[in-house]
């Protein structure tokens, strides 16, 4: 079976899926952001980051562990997949009680924080998400990606017509999220049955390999919702509602890299022994979404004014000029994106680790002094600062495990020479 083949009917229909979920969210953020005022659209941004805060806990980064081992051995894979949905249990319990313990310091909103975490409690079953992306059945997720957020919308429509309160929004996202679980758990054992039966040695495997990449996803976590709750506390709810709206469609943005990571992902896996051709899609891959990273923020420049008027409203046309400082740093998230799945695809967590780390301190550091000077447009120049610092040491980390600058190939005049030829390498290799 050739890559091309498979990679063009997932890519497309990932696309295709993608397209619908951000029509319905862009939808969804219309109604709220019209609904709501900017102070409420602030407490429900917050809610949303506090929670995302804890959210790593709950999976110790196995989601990625499960991809790449099912990709590796499918049937050695359902043993992992049983063994972690077992692990996850303990993991949701000790991460809801953080969550409740922590939103004392928030009396205000912890309601509306204990609400919009309850779709933890099905939380162990989604392991078998990576049975989906491992086989390359992205089109099951995206269907039900989009059920979730229909679901949200309509509850999100529902509460803006009957003036309903900041409670039913969260209540809705809870039960929304646990609907498509369950939905998505018994669409999975059509295709196979995870055997729930404890094995420590497999649970320590997945322990082993997955506690690195959890301390890269909570430190990711940290750096990328750190500056909305440093506003919450800085400044006021109105300037953090003014900062996520400009956010909200930022992270629009992240649909292409995560949409190509996505299927790159197990692709990676499967070559990575194989170094000469490994190096050759590597290398076509991340100049391919850089240099889509430069296109977007071009588009982004142009037809900015008018996506925050047509979403948000004139309330939010502060939020332009920060969306404009959050754009610079595209191309260098996009290309970021695609190196911690190489290092993740040679088992190199460890060394993601230290790069979090390491851009999590830059970017606290960063927000700390940028926002009381200069509030939300601080903190968008703290996450741009802090994406580029990411770029150029995951650039030094992956040149040292696969000998491959890419930043000097960028520059170099062999970029256009062998981008057509690692294209079609890309699209006739066998897996």
């Amino acid at each position: 079976m050739k890559l091309g083949d498979v990679f063009l009917k997932n890519i497309l229909s990932k696309i295709l899926g993608k397209v619908l979920d951000v029509i319905i969210s862009l939808l969804t953020i219309a109604v709220l952001a019209r609904y709501l005022k900017v102070e409420e659209f602030g407490i429900y941004s917050f809610v949303f980051a506090y929670v995302a805060l804890f959210l790593p806990l709950a999976d110790l980064g196995m989601t990625p562990i499960l991809t790449r081992e099912l990709s590796k051995d499918e049937i050695l894979g359902y043993y992992f997949v049983g063994n972690a949905t077992i692990l996850r249990i303990f993991l949701v319990i000790f991460t809801l009680a953080l969550i409740y313990v922590f939103s004392f310091l928030y009396k205000d909103k912890q309601p509306y924080i204990m609400l919009s975490s309850m779709f933890l409690l099905l939380y162990p079953l989604s392991t078998v998400n990576s049975i989906f992306q491992s086989q390359l059945r992205v089109w099951y997720l995206n269907f039900f990606t989009i059920f979730k957020k229909a679901l949200f919308f309509i509850n999100c429509y529902i509460v803006s017509k009957l003036k309903f309160s900041l409670v039913y929004i969260f209540g809705g996202y809870s039960l929304a999220e646990i609907v498509t679980t369950i939905s998505l758990y018994f669409c999975a054992r059509r295709f196979i049955k995870p055997v729930y039966k404890i094995d420590f040695e497999k649970i320590k495997f997945v322990l082993k390999e997955s506690i690195p990449l959890f301390l890269v996803i909570i430190m990711g976590m940290i750096y990328t919702k750190i500056d909305t709750m440093m506003l919450m506390y800085l400044k006021t709810e109105k300037d953090v509602g003014l900062y996520n709206g400009a956010l909200q469609l930022y992270n629009f943005l992240l649909f292409f890299p995560a949409t190509i990571s996505f299927i790159v992902f197990p692709v990676f896996s499967k070559l990575s022994k194989h170094t000469e051709n490994f190096i050759k899609i590597i290398r076509f891959v991340l100049s391919t979404i850089f240099f889509l990273g430069v296109i977007i923020t071009s588009l982004c420049f142009v037809f900015g004014k008018v996506a925050v008027l047509m979403l948000l409203s004139e309330k939010y046309l502060f939020s332009l000029s920060i969306f404009y400082i959050l754009i610079l740093g595209v191309p260098f998230l996009f290309t970021t994106i695609i190196y911690g799945n190489i290092l993740t695809s040679l088992s190199q967590q460890k060394n993601m680790v230290y790069v979090s780390v390491i851009s999590c301190i830059i970017n606290i550091l960063l927000n700390f002094v940028l926002i009381p000077r200069y509030s939300s447009k601080g903190a968008a120049i703290a996450t741009v600062s802090t994406q580029v610092s990411i770029f150029l040491i995951y650039n030094f980390v992956v040149q040292k495990q696969t000998s491959f600058n890419f930043l000097k190939y960028l520059f170099s005049n062999n970029l256009w020479k062998y981008w057509g030829k690692d294209c079609q390498l890309f699209l006739e290799e066998e897996i």
